[in-house]
């Protein structure tokens, strides 16, 4: 559908008295951003994931979920389906699936999707009521780079700190690469729907900027020859 209409259903579902909860799913950032502002009005209140995280942790599902059932009058849920997908397909539609079962009698929630089209059919056609999808064109999906806090940040680059804060930088910012400061390894989103790399050393920031490195043994060099570079 088209943003517009999309934008009328979120209204007249939160002028009733229907408390399921809606997930909206957008292709790009603009689309997501211009919902935000058009929403982000009156009591309305907007939760991101990284609210029930700790510092570089993923989210609780638990109190996330159970944040939401006790919350009053209207929520946004922001970032949800774009942290889960570092953890993987499985993970993703269990969470999902959770969301869309949740109960709450003093509450109408809207979880905003991000490229999550795909994950959200069901076999139960009692639920496409409850899922709008936004026409577009999608925004590239960046590619994210582990490195460690004892690395030097990149100089020229996009940097968050924490895993945390993956889901806004993706959501938020139009750019190919996120470099995350972070003591998660890639092995630890061996499930991830994202291109995952990371750079524990000099060698690995020499791939990073040159992929033609990766054809080269790390025993070629020391870490004072990167250093040098």
């Amino acid at each position: 559908m088209k943003l517009e209409e999309c934008i009328k259903r979120i209204d007249r579902y939160l002028r009733s008295t229907d408390t399921q909860p809606r997930f909206v799913n957008v292709q790009n950032i603009n689309d997501l951003a211009q919902i935000k502002q058009h929403f982000h009005v009156g009591s309305n209140k907007f939760k991101q994931v990284q609210d029930y995280c700790k510092e570089d942790e993923n989210p609780s599902m638990d109190s996330l979920l159970n944040g939401l059932r006790h919350m009053e009058g209207v929520v946004f849920l922001t970032g949800f389906t774009t942290h889960l997908m570092l953890m993987g397909e499985y993970e993703l539609k269990n969470q999902l699936s959770k969301l869309i079962h949740l109960t709450t009698t003093s509450c109408r929630i809207v979880v905003l999707c991000y490229q999550c089209e795909k994950y959200l059919t069901t076999s139960d056609v009692r639920f496409d009521r409850i899922i709008y999808s936004v026409d577009g064109e999608k925004s590239k999906k960046p590619r994210l780079v582990f490195f460690s806090p004892e690395m030097p940040a990149p100089q020229n680059g996009t940097v968050i700190d924490g895993i945390q804060n993956a889901a806004s930088a993706i959501e938020e910012m139009p750019i190919n690469v996120v470099y995350i400061k972070t003591r998660k390894n890639k092995s630890s989103y061996s499930s991830a729907l994202y291109h995952i790399s990371e750079q524990n050393g000099a060698f690995d920031v020499l791939c990073t900027m040159d992929p033609h490195t990766n054809q080269l043994s790390i025993d070629y060099g020391t870490e004072n020859n990167g250093r040098m570079l």
